[in-house]
Formats: C-alpha cells, sequence, structure tokens
C-alpha cells in the first residue's frame, strides 16, 4: 500500500485504517464514514428526517407506540388532502397552509422550437409557509 502514496511516510495508510476501526462506533454516529481510503462526511441532503425516524420521535415524544403515531400521521395526511380537495384549504398552525388555486390559461413558447403555444387553465395546489415557522426557521429575515 504505501507504493501507492510515495508522498506520505510509510504506515500512515495503516494507521488511519486502525484508528478508524478503533473509534468506528463514534465515528459513525457523528456522520462521518469509511469508503476505501477516503473518510467522507455526509452531506446535509442525505442528513434529512425520515418517515420512520418522524414517526419515532412523535411515539417518544408523546408517549405512545409507533403504531400509533403512524396511524396519526397517515389520518393527518388523508385528513390534509381530503380537507383541500374539498374546500381549498387546509390549516397545519404554526407550519402553514395548503391551498387549491386555479391558474389562467396563458401563452407560452415551445422551448426546442420557439412555436407560441397556448398554456391550458388549471387548478394547481400550493403550500404557503406561516409567518411564525419563516421567522423560526430564519430569524431576522431581509430588511430594506
Amino acid at each position: 500500500m504505501d507504493r501507492l502514496f510515495p508522498r506520505h511516510p510509510p504506515g500512515l495508510f495503516e494507521e488511519i485504517i486502525g484508528i478508524f476501526k478503533k473509534y468506528s462506533h463514534l465515528v459513525a454516529q457523528s456522520g462521518v464514514y469509511y469508503a476505501g481510503f477516503f473518510i467522507i462526511r455526509r452531506s446535509m441532503a442525505a442528513a434529512r428526517m425520515t418517515q420512520t425516524q418522524l414517526v419515532r420521535h412523535l411515539a417518544e415524544r408523546c408517549g405512545t407506540n409507533n403504531k400509533v403515531a403512524r396511524m396519526f400521521l397517515d389520518e393527518m395526511a388523508k385528513t390534509a388532502l381530503s380537507e383541500t380537495k374539498k374546500n381549498g384549504l387546509f390549516v397545519l398552525p404554526g407550519i402553514g397552509r395548503l391551498v387549491k388555486s386555479n391558474r389562467k390559461a396563458r401563452m407560452g413558447r415551445n422551448p426546442a422550437t420557439g412555436e407560441a403555444i397556448k398554456i391550458p387553465a388549471k387548478v394547481v395546489v400550493k403550500f404557503r409557509v406561516a409567518k411564525a415557522a419563516k421567522d423560526a426557521i430564519v430569524p431576522g429575515g431581509k430588511k430594506k
């Protein structure tokens, strides 16, 4: 192995592997992983909370089991979809609202040919983030 890394002192690669093996339980918890001879940090995109983690978190915080927490999430999603479809609005207090909106017909361009085309009217769903959520995530905001 040392012939592959001539600039590094002999045994450096084996020393790094030994340190990794010794502290691998701590390293895995911190989001740093070993792949080949590189030490890689987990990216921010990979660090998002999964649905299973959310269910476990809710179950722990509410003092219930995972099955009840999952049923709660599923029922909330069903309610949000049905209320938005029926009334055009569903509010999650402190988070935001789902809003059904009508988009007008308009003229557009085919990007391949440049030809003008008519885009028909349609109904779309938008999510509008609540001010409380915006302020909690990005404090201060933009000042003019």
